[in-house]
């Protein structure tokens, strides 16, 4: 028998789906093996592509608040009442935001950590598998949840009560 199988029968006891779910329940966790086996490099790829996209947000959002001080500053702009007061307040709320949008741009993004991701997939997986076959989901330490998550990240032993907790927070949170 190999790993992989060893991995789906267990996995599949985890579970627990009634008999006539059987095949279903193994074709299921064999599928979410498959989404787990991300590798590292694709993962990567997408961490930088968001903050690359950020950096990229940010550069436009500059250059429109820097148009909109430059378009406040006209000395041709007439607008009725008491502009002066909200001018100012303009002004100020303005160069608040330009310094946000320059330490945005100018911070470096937070660490990949690639195990830390990959323990939050296997979490995900596992939430799904006990959704899917109308399992209880309890994120608390040595549940079935946590247990299926290990199992299917490849560390049956590891204690995943941190990851299973931020996937069942978020879903809880989603699914209000």
């Amino acid at each position: 028998m190999s790993a992989r199988t060893d991995i789906v029968q267990r996995a599949v006891v985890l579970i627990g789906p009634d008999n006539n779910r059987r095949a279903e329940c193994v074709n299921a966790v064999n599928v979410a093996l498959a989404q787990i086996a991300v590798t590292e490099p694709g993962l990567r790829r997408l961490f930088h592509s968001k903050s690359n996209r950020a950096k990229r947000a940010a550069g436009r959002l500059q250059k429109a608040v820097a148009h909109l001080q430059k378009v406040l500053t006209d000395p041709k702009l007439d607008l009725p009442g008491t502009l002066d007061d909200t001018k100012s307040e303009i002004d100020r709320w303005l160069a608040i935001w330009l310094k946000r949008i320059d330490e945005a741009k100018s911070s470096k993004p937070s660490p990949f950590r690639f195990g830390a991701e990959m323990k939050l997939i296997a979490a995900e997986r596992a939430y799904s598998l006990l959704q899917q076959f109308n399992r209880v989901i309890s994120a608390t330490e040595g549940s079935t949840f946590c247990k299926l998550a290990a199992l299917l990240h490849g560390t049956p032993k590891a204690n995943f009560h941190s990851p299973c907790r931020t996937i069942f927070a978020h879903w809880k949170k989603r699914s209000h």
